[in-house]
């Protein structure tokens, strides 16, 4: 939703800048978490976000670590169990408030943001190669459809080259005349044949 910019002015605490970290209290999406790296233009908080942002007179924790910590399966899990309401799920911030964590020193906090950063990088870029590749698919498989059904392209050549009927074996054929009975007869004769080496 959109606010005036006088509103926007109003209070600071509603305006978003880079750096924060946003995390949906409520709803489906209720965990989901936000990195702000940058910003195309002034934004503002709704109500469904809580707002994380260090002060800056005591600089305890650094922003990215803390957006990495709570994507763990330990707060996440938090998030779950804490969520209150019957037919829409949601977490206070009183109660987010109340979550403890340890933080290592600010400095081991930034070396820790940066190995994360480099050892993720490439595998975000496959995932984006991955996603590009199966869309392009997706829109082939959707032209190649579009083409046959409005007769753009001709599929009877391909088509007279199919079987008319596709027959699957049947796992459980036998060899002509073979029945279970001989089939149970061959194995009695293989016990039979073992029991007499064992005798022997």
């Amino acid at each position: 939703p959109h606010v005036t910019e006088e509103r926007y002015a109003m209070d600071e605490n509603i305006q978003i800048a880079p750096g924060d970290v946003l995390l949906m209290k409520d709803g489906a999406a209720m965990g989901k978490l936000a990195f702000i790296d940058e910003l195309p233009g002034p934004a503002c908080l709704n109500s469904h976000l809580l707002l994380f942002r260090p002060n800056r007179s005591d600089l305890t924790f650094f922003p990215k670590f803390l957006f990495y910590f709570m994507q763990t399966a330990c707060f996440q899990d938090f998030i779950r169990v804490n969520g209150t309401g019957a037919t829409f799920l949601g977490i206070s911030q009183e109660s987010v408030k109340n979550y403890k964590v340890c933080l290592p020193p600010l400095l081991e906090q930034i070396a820790i943001v940066e190995w994360a950063d480099t050892a993720s990088r490439d595998l975000n870029t496959a995932i984006e190669c991955a996603h590009r590749e199966i869309d392009l698919f997706k829109e082939y498989r959707s032209r190649l459809i579009t083409d046959a059904v409005t007769g753009k392209l001709d599929v009877r050549e391909v088509a007279a080259t199919l079987p008319d009927e596709v027959s699957e074996p049947d796992p459980t054929d036998r060899a002509e005349g073979e029945t279970i009975s001989d089939e149970a007869e061959e194995v009695e004769e293989e016990l039979g044949a073992v029991s007499d080496e064992v005798e022997a």
